[in-house]
């Protein structure tokens, strides 16, 4: 395994106080397809970035980091069962 190279000349491949890499929401969505655990929520990525995305404007950047990690959890959890139960109320 090869060492990262801390030195003076290889510092500046890592900038901890620097800002996140740019990327689009199409990217998202498919970083976020990747990471579903069955098709259904594959099926989703879409309309839960579409929703996030209109609202992002009128939200603090913390608010969407989280809405989008929320989405990520949800994605990728493999005990979701997404829609209703045959039985189960909302109320």
């Amino acid at each position: 395994m090869d060492d990262i190279d801390l030195t003076t000349s290889g510092a500046g491949l890592w900038e901890p106080t620097a800002d996140m890499p740019v990327w689009s929401w199409n990217q998202l969505e498919d970083a976020l397809r990747d990471l579903a655990a069955s098709r259904q929520q594959q099926e989703m990525v879409e309309t839960l970035v579409s929703a996030t995305r209109k609202q992002a404007r009128f939200l603090p950047s913390g608010h969407v980091l989280k809405e989008i990690l929320c989405i990520a959890w949800v994605i990728a959890d493999e005990t979701f069962r997404g829609g209703r139960e045959e039985g189960s109320s909302m109320t």
